[in-house]
Protein backbone atom coordinates (compact mmCIF):
# COMPACT_ATOMS: atom_id res chain seq x y z
CA UNK A 1 0.00 0.00 0.00
CA UNK A 2 2.82 2.39 0.91
CA UNK A 3 4.55 1.60 -2.40
CA UNK A 4 1.34 2.43 -4.32
CA UNK A 5 0.91 5.72 -2.46
CA UNK A 6 4.56 6.62 -3.09
CA UNK A 7 4.16 5.87 -6.79
CA UNK A 8 1.00 8.00 -7.02
CA UNK A 9 2.73 10.87 -5.20
CA UNK A 10 5.65 10.80 -7.63
CA UNK A 11 3.30 10.72 -10.64
CA UNK A 12 1.25 13.65 -9.33
CA UNK A 13 4.44 15.63 -8.63
CA UNK A 14 5.73 14.98 -12.15
CA UNK A 15 2.39 16.02 -13.65
CA UNK A 16 2.27 19.22 -11.61
CA UNK A 17 5.83 20.05 -12.65
CA UNK A 18 4.90 19.48 -16.29
CA UNK A 19 1.81 21.67 -15.90
CA UNK A 20 3.88 24.45 -14.36
CA UNK A 21 6.45 24.17 -17.14
CA UNK A 22 3.68 24.43 -19.72
CA UNK A 23 2.33 27.54 -18.04
CA UNK A 24 5.80 29.11 -17.98
CA UNK A 25 6.24 28.47 -21.68
CA UNK A 26 2.79 29.68 -22.72
CA UNK A 27 2.96 32.91 -24.72
CA UNK A 28 1.47 36.03 -23.15
CA UNK A 29 -0.82 37.82 -25.61
CA UNK A 30 -0.54 41.59 -25.60
CA UNK A 31 -2.65 42.10 -28.72
CA UNK A 32 -4.82 39.71 -30.72
CA UNK A 33 -5.81 40.72 -34.25
CA UNK A 34 -5.57 44.43 -33.49
CA UNK A 35 -7.47 44.18 -30.19
CA UNK A 36 -5.90 44.65 -26.73
CA UNK A 37 -5.59 41.32 -24.92
CA UNK A 38 -4.39 42.65 -21.55
CA UNK A 39 -4.20 45.70 -19.30
CA UNK A 40 -1.22 47.69 -18.01
CA UNK A 41 -1.44 48.10 -14.23
CA UNK A 42 0.49 50.67 -12.18
CA UNK A 43 0.24 51.77 -8.56
CA UNK A 44 -2.20 54.57 -7.76
CA UNK A 45 0.82 56.63 -6.65
CA UNK A 46 3.29 55.32 -9.17
CA UNK A 47 6.92 56.43 -9.32
CA UNK A 48 7.97 58.75 -12.18
CA UNK A 49 9.76 55.78 -13.76
CA UNK A 50 6.66 53.57 -13.61
CA UNK A 51 4.45 56.29 -15.11
CA UNK A 52 6.82 56.80 -18.02
CA UNK A 53 7.37 53.05 -18.51
CA UNK A 54 3.60 52.46 -18.73
CA UNK A 55 3.18 55.22 -21.32
CA UNK A 56 6.14 54.01 -23.37
CA UNK A 57 4.79 50.46 -23.38
CA UNK A 58 1.31 51.65 -24.35
CA UNK A 59 2.60 53.93 -27.11
CA UNK A 60 4.96 51.45 -28.75
CA UNK A 61 2.42 48.61 -28.70
CA UNK A 62 -0.08 51.01 -30.28
CA UNK A 63 2.44 51.87 -33.01
CA UNK A 64 3.17 48.18 -33.61
CA UNK A 65 -0.42 46.93 -33.71
CA UNK A 66 -2.83 49.85 -33.69
CA UNK A 67 -4.23 48.59 -30.37
CA UNK A 68 -4.30 50.84 -27.32
CA UNK A 69 -3.70 48.71 -24.23
CA UNK A 70 -5.48 50.47 -21.34
CA UNK A 71 -3.51 51.72 -18.34
CA UNK A 72 -5.23 51.02 -15.02
CA UNK A 73 -4.27 51.70 -11.43
CA UNK A 74 -4.26 49.10 -8.69
CA UNK A 75 -7.32 50.79 -7.16
CA UNK A 76 -9.41 49.71 -10.16
CA UNK A 77 -10.89 46.28 -10.79
CA UNK A 78 -8.85 44.66 -13.55
CA UNK A 79 -9.91 41.42 -15.20
CA UNK A 80 -7.89 39.22 -17.52
CA UNK A 81 -4.20 39.30 -18.30
CA UNK A 82 -2.06 42.06 -16.80
CA UNK A 83 1.30 43.73 -17.32
CA UNK A 84 2.38 44.98 -13.90
CA UNK A 85 4.59 48.05 -14.33
CA UNK A 86 6.47 49.17 -11.23
CA UNK A 87 5.86 48.16 -7.64
CA UNK A 88 2.22 47.83 -6.60
CA UNK A 89 0.16 45.67 -4.23
CA UNK A 90 -0.04 43.16 -7.10
CA UNK A 91 3.77 42.81 -7.33
CA UNK A 92 4.05 42.58 -3.55
CA UNK A 93 1.76 39.56 -3.69
CA UNK A 94 4.52 37.98 -5.79
CA UNK A 95 7.03 39.00 -3.11
CA UNK A 96 8.53 41.74 -5.31
CA UNK A 97 9.34 45.21 -3.97
CA UNK A 98 11.31 48.01 -5.58
CA UNK A 99 13.49 48.49 -2.51
CA UNK A 100 14.72 44.88 -2.70
CA UNK A 101 16.46 45.57 -6.02
CA UNK A 102 20.03 46.85 -6.22
CA UNK A 103 20.66 50.25 -7.88
CA UNK A 104 19.87 50.00 -11.63
CA UNK A 105 18.67 46.39 -11.26
CA UNK A 106 15.44 45.44 -13.00
CA UNK A 107 13.21 42.46 -13.73
CA UNK A 108 11.20 41.12 -16.65
CA UNK A 109 9.17 38.21 -15.31
CA UNK A 110 6.57 35.90 -16.82
CA UNK A 111 3.88 34.47 -14.58
CA UNK A 112 0.50 32.93 -15.34
CA UNK A 113 -1.53 35.59 -17.20
CA UNK A 114 0.97 38.19 -15.95
CA UNK A 115 4.10 40.00 -17.07
CA UNK A 116 6.05 41.95 -14.45
CA UNK A 117 8.25 44.91 -15.42
CA UNK A 118 9.88 46.58 -12.45
CA UNK A 119 13.12 47.52 -10.73
CA UNK A 120 14.63 49.90 -8.24
CA UNK A 121 12.97 53.31 -8.67
CA UNK A 122 13.61 56.78 -7.29
CA UNK A 123 10.86 57.82 -4.86
CA UNK A 124 9.44 61.32 -5.01
CA UNK A 125 10.21 62.49 -1.46
CA UNK A 126 11.33 65.84 -0.08
CA UNK A 127 14.73 64.43 0.85
CA UNK A 128 15.28 62.97 -2.61
CA UNK A 129 14.24 66.27 -4.19
CA UNK A 130 16.94 68.07 -2.21
CA UNK A 131 19.78 65.72 -3.19
CA UNK A 132 22.70 67.65 -4.68
CA UNK A 133 24.91 66.90 -7.66
CA UNK A 134 25.92 68.15 -11.08
CA UNK A 135 26.46 66.49 -14.42
CA UNK A 136 29.46 66.79 -16.72
CA UNK A 137 27.55 69.55 -18.51
CA UNK A 138 27.03 71.38 -15.18
CA UNK A 139 23.31 70.64 -14.82
CA UNK A 140 21.87 69.95 -11.37
CA UNK A 141 19.96 66.78 -10.57
CA UNK A 142 16.82 68.88 -10.44
CA UNK A 143 17.42 70.32 -13.93
CA UNK A 144 17.84 66.79 -15.28
CA UNK A 145 14.26 65.92 -14.29
CA UNK A 146 12.96 67.24 -17.57
CA UNK A 147 9.31 68.06 -18.17
CA UNK A 148 7.62 67.20 -21.46
CA UNK A 149 4.15 66.79 -22.89
CA UNK A 150 4.53 63.09 -23.59
CA UNK A 151 1.85 62.63 -26.23
CA UNK A 152 2.84 65.77 -28.14
CA UNK A 153 6.45 64.62 -28.06
CA UNK A 154 5.62 61.26 -29.66
CA UNK A 155 3.40 62.83 -32.30
CA UNK A 156 -0.05 62.19 -30.81
CA UNK A 157 -1.16 65.67 -29.64
CA UNK A 158 -4.84 64.65 -29.61
CA UNK A 159 -4.05 62.39 -26.61
CA UNK A 160 -2.28 65.14 -24.66
CA UNK A 161 -3.04 65.48 -20.95
CA UNK A 162 -0.41 68.14 -20.27
CA UNK A 163 3.17 68.03 -19.05
CA UNK A 164 4.72 65.28 -16.98
CA UNK A 165 8.06 65.11 -15.20
CA UNK A 166 10.42 62.45 -16.51
CA UNK A 167 12.54 60.42 -14.09
CA UNK A 168 15.81 62.27 -13.59
CA UNK A 169 18.70 61.14 -15.78
CA UNK A 170 20.65 60.11 -12.66
CA UNK A 171 17.66 58.95 -10.60
CA UNK A 172 17.01 55.22 -10.14
CA UNK A 173 14.60 54.14 -12.88
CA UNK A 174 14.76 50.37 -12.94
CA UNK A 175 11.16 50.07 -14.13
CA UNK A 176 12.01 52.11 -17.24
CA UNK A 177 15.04 49.89 -17.85
CA UNK A 178 12.76 46.85 -17.67
CA UNK A 179 10.22 48.35 -20.08
CA UNK A 180 12.83 49.39 -22.65
CA UNK A 181 14.56 46.00 -22.48
CA UNK A 182 11.17 44.32 -22.93
CA UNK A 183 10.32 46.47 -25.97
CA UNK A 184 13.68 45.66 -27.56
CA UNK A 185 13.92 42.01 -26.59
CA UNK A 186 10.31 40.89 -27.13
CA UNK A 187 8.77 43.50 -29.45
CA UNK A 188 11.62 44.29 -31.82
CA UNK A 189 11.73 48.07 -31.18
CA UNK A 190 14.99 49.98 -31.77
CA UNK A 191 15.88 53.63 -31.10
CA UNK A 192 18.72 55.02 -33.22
CA UNK A 193 17.81 58.65 -32.62
CA UNK A 194 15.13 60.90 -31.11
CA UNK A 195 13.02 61.56 -34.22
CA UNK A 196 10.54 59.18 -35.80
CA UNK A 197 12.76 58.65 -38.86
CA UNK A 198 15.43 57.02 -36.67
CA UNK A 199 13.14 54.67 -34.72
CA UNK A 200 12.43 51.11 -35.90
CA UNK A 201 8.99 49.78 -34.94
CA UNK A 202 7.74 46.53 -36.51
CA UNK A 203 4.16 46.19 -37.72
CA UNK A 204 1.90 43.30 -36.72
CA UNK A 205 -1.73 42.86 -35.66
CA UNK A 206 -1.00 40.12 -33.12
CA UNK A 207 1.72 40.56 -30.50
CA UNK A 208 2.76 37.95 -27.95
CA UNK A 209 5.76 37.47 -25.66
CA UNK A 210 7.28 34.44 -23.98
CA UNK A 211 10.65 33.57 -22.52
CA UNK A 212 12.74 33.18 -19.41
CA UNK A 213 12.79 35.76 -16.66
CA UNK A 214 15.42 38.49 -16.99
CA UNK A 215 16.89 40.02 -13.84
CA UNK A 216 19.95 42.16 -14.43
CA UNK A 217 21.50 45.60 -14.37
CA UNK A 218 23.50 47.41 -17.07
CA UNK A 219 27.15 46.34 -17.20
CA UNK A 220 28.21 49.97 -17.78
CA UNK A 221 27.24 51.75 -14.59
CA UNK A 222 27.65 55.34 -15.83
CA UNK A 223 26.34 56.18 -19.29
CA UNK A 224 26.76 59.66 -20.75
CA UNK A 225 27.87 59.43 -24.35
CA UNK A 226 25.83 61.86 -26.46
CA UNK A 227 25.15 65.57 -26.48
CA UNK A 228 21.74 67.11 -26.99
CA UNK A 229 22.15 66.89 -30.75
CA UNK A 230 24.28 69.98 -31.32
CA UNK A 231 27.02 68.05 -33.09
CA UNK A 232 26.73 68.56 -36.87
CA UNK A 233 26.90 64.85 -37.73
CA UNK A 234 23.97 64.14 -35.40
CA UNK A 235 21.90 66.82 -37.11
CA UNK A 236 22.45 64.98 -40.37
CA UNK A 237 21.82 61.54 -38.88
CA UNK A 238 18.78 62.32 -36.74
CA UNK A 239 16.95 64.71 -39.06
CA UNK A 240 14.55 67.23 -37.51
CA UNK A 241 13.94 66.78 -33.80
CA UNK A 242 12.90 68.74 -30.73
CA UNK A 243 14.49 69.17 -27.32
CA UNK A 244 11.62 67.16 -25.81
CA UNK A 245 12.34 64.26 -28.18
CA UNK A 246 16.00 64.31 -27.14
CA UNK A 247 15.02 64.21 -23.45
CA UNK A 248 12.86 61.16 -24.12
CA UNK A 249 15.56 59.57 -26.27
CA UNK A 250 18.05 59.81 -23.39
CA UNK A 251 15.75 57.62 -21.29
CA UNK A 252 15.21 55.16 -24.13
CA UNK A 253 18.94 54.57 -24.58
CA UNK A 254 19.43 54.42 -20.79
CA UNK A 255 21.56 57.52 -20.33
CA UNK A 256 22.52 58.16 -16.71
CA UNK A 257 23.22 55.50 -14.14
CA UNK A 258 25.63 56.19 -11.29
CA UNK A 259 26.07 59.82 -10.30
CA UNK A 260 29.50 60.64 -11.61
CA UNK A 261 30.88 63.45 -13.72
CA UNK A 262 34.07 64.04 -15.66
CA UNK A 263 35.18 67.10 -17.55
CA UNK A 264 37.82 68.58 -19.82
CA UNK A 265 39.90 70.23 -17.10
CA UNK A 266 43.09 68.63 -18.41
CA UNK A 267 42.61 70.61 -21.62
CA UNK A 268 42.73 73.79 -19.58
CA UNK A 269 45.82 72.54 -17.77
CA UNK A 270 47.67 71.88 -21.01
CA UNK A 271 46.53 75.22 -22.38
CA UNK A 272 48.08 77.00 -19.40
CA UNK A 273 51.30 74.99 -19.70
CA UNK A 274 51.50 75.75 -23.43
CA UNK A 275 51.18 79.47 -22.76
CA UNK A 276 53.84 79.32 -20.03
CA UNK A 277 56.27 77.54 -22.32
CA UNK A 278 55.62 80.01 -25.11
CA UNK A 279 56.19 82.95 -22.76
CA UNK A 280 59.46 81.42 -21.61
CA UNK A 281 60.65 80.97 -25.17
CA UNK A 282 59.73 84.54 -26.04
CA UNK A 283 61.56 85.81 -22.92
CA UNK A 284 64.69 83.79 -23.68
CA UNK A 285 64.70 85.04 -27.26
Amino acid sequence: MKRILLTLTVLVTIQLAADQEGLALAAFDLVQQGTPACSIVIAERATPAARLAALELQYHVMKISGAGIPIRTDSERVEGSRILVGESPATRRFGLRSGDFKPQEYLIAFRQDTIILMGRDWEDTEANRKAQGRSTTDETLQQLRHKIDYWKTVGCPDRSVGEMELPGVYDDQGTCLAAYDFLERFCGVRWYGPSEVSIVIPSRTTLAAAGDDVRRSPALKHRSALSGGSWPFLRGQWGNFTREQVCLYWRRIRQGGERWAGNHSTMGYWSVQTNVCRDKRETSD
